[in-house]
């Protein structure tokens, strides 16, 4: 669209995942898949240049998949999911991966990596037989003032990924580190309401927090962004647009704008069991934190589009910058066959008019 309010679209990584910003702007940690088929951390300047390996190769964490991060507000940690060593079927890497993050806790370490926190204790599943679902805590969020922390927990089998609920905790600095303090429940699946919900955002004043699910029971693939109230415990359907996938939305610094993704255009059969694989398209849309005056945003998948990509591409998380001129998030490129789709993720960076 000509008045979409875009500038320029650039791709910053070529192997890349779930990215977030530091507190000043200029750098941004991101995940990214190695030769290994495990997900590491790094830091990298704006323009691309990796600067920090924050888990690659590092003794002091989990060898596994990392990833997922969250920046604190002041600067001095990143929080982020790493899968613990043991577990069942500790072959598979996908449940593990930094974009489902079952088997993993949330873990706290230093802009450089030089040390690391556990801050929390899911049970880890071990085998078949010991009772357990396959559990996991994923997905950190802080509030604008680093206090708090929100992220999602895998907490049962059901539905079509899991059942899916989201905590809440004070962020605490003590004198031993980080730690996570008054952990509760904020909401799970009850009566209705389906089994999926993943936190994204809180808003500014941090009475709220943005919602990706299908609370309404509607599909998984048809799940809508949601304002979720601390205090009246309300929700809001910002969508309602049930045969529609939209997720990975980001909220603005200042609270009034909201980027998620669509495969609007680009249906998903939702009878089949091969999700991930299926050959589908998704872009950026931006909307009021309301819910009104939906735009595009991009058009990676469009002819003549100056940030157009032959093969097909997806989009997923996103982040603001602090100061919401620019927006990092994650683009897959399939690479795949005409039957099945296998994307590679990358970085792109949109600045605003």
């Amino acid at each position: 669209p000509a008045n979409r309010p875009v500038r320029s679209i650039s791709i910053i990584q070529d192997h890349g995942g779930r990215v977030d910003w530091s507190p000043d702007g200029n750098s941004l940690v991101f995940d990214r898949q190695n030769a290994d088929g495990y997900f590491d951390l790094y830091v990298m300047t704006r323009d691309g240049k990796i600067g920090s390996r924050l888990t690659e190769g590092n003794s002091r964490i989990n060898q596994r998949h990392n990833g997922n991060p969250t920046w604190h507000p002041s600067g001095k940690y990143i929080v982020f999911q790493s899968e613990e060593e043991q577990h069942y079927n500790v072959a598979d890497q996908w449940p593990p991966n930094p974009g489902i993050g079952v088997y993993s806790n949330l873990y706290a370490t230093t802009p450089d990596g030089a040390q690391f926190w556990r801050l929390t204790d899911i049970r880890i599943k071990q085998s078949l037989a010991d009772g357990l679902p396959a559990l996991g805590a994923l997905n950190p969020r802080f509030s604008r003032d680093g206090t708090k922390l929100a992220w999602t927990e895998r907490f049962a089998d059901g539905g079509r990924w899991g059942k899916w609920r989201i905590y809440h905790a004070d962020f605490v600095e003590r004198a031993a580190g980080p730690r996570l303090e008054n952990a509760r429940v904020l909401l799970q699946p009850t009566g209705k309401m389906g089994a999926y919900m993943t936190a994204l955002a809180f808003s500014p004043d941090a009475n709220r927090l943005l919602l990706a699910g299908n609370l309404d029971g509607q599909d998984e693939f048809g799940m809508d962004q949601y304002i979720f109230d601390l205090e009246t415990r309300a929700l809001k359907n910002l969508q309602n647009t049930p045969d529609l996938w939209e997720e990975g939305a980001a909220w603005s610094p200042d609270g009034n704008r909201i980027v998620y993704m669509t495969n609007i255009g680009s249906p998903i059969d939702f009878h089949n069991p091969n999700w991930f694989f299926q050959k589908h398209t998704r872009e950026y849309w931006m909307m009021s934190a309301d819910g009104s005056n939906k735009q595009r945003l991009t058009c990676f998948n469009v002819s003549g589009a100056p940030e157009y990509i032959a093969q097909s591409a997806i989009v997923a998380a996103s982040k603001f910058s602090p100061d919401g001129k620019w927006l990092a998030g994650v683009v897959g490129v399939d690479y795949g066959t005409k039957e099945k789709a296998n994307y590679r993720l990358k970085i792109a960076l949109i600045e605003f008019k």
